[in-house]
């Protein structure tokens, strides 16, 4: 093998997922072919604390592209960046957020971030 490609031939595109703060995680898949469709979801889990006033953000990759639905979050193309407010979250509450996206048609590295903030 040359280690040269077949043009059209679907490549890995490597996912990373990042978080800030202690009730928020991020999952996705570590791994998708350019041009796939796959759900990046975000979930709350106050099992131990309260976070009363939540804003959720989610920094996206400036490559690819969201799809909707679900359109509970929207990217801004600009920006690459979504905000939505949860309210108060109650101690022992959880909430899920989902996120679809398209990889890019060339390989690179998707990152996305996910913070969750509160009032407190």
């Amino acid at each position: 093998m040359d280690g040269s490609t077949t043009a059209g031939a679907a490549q890995s595109t490597p996912v990373t997922r990042t978080v800030s703060g202690p009730v928020l995680q991020v999952h996705g898949p570590t791994d998708v072919d350019t041009g796939d469709v796959f759900d990046v979801e975000l979930d709350i889990d106050a099992a131990d604390q309260a976070v009363p006033g939540a804003v959720l953000t989610v920094q996206a990759p400036p490559s690819g592209a969201q799809v909707l639905p679900p359109a509970a979050l929207t990217v801004d193309d600009a920006t690459h960046t979504a905000t939505m407010q949860l309210g108060d979250v109650a101690r022992g509450a959880s909430r899920e957020v989902h996120l679809r996206w398209t990889a890019p048609g060339s390989p690179g590295t998707l990152t996305f971030t996910g913070r969750l903030s509160g009032t407190d």
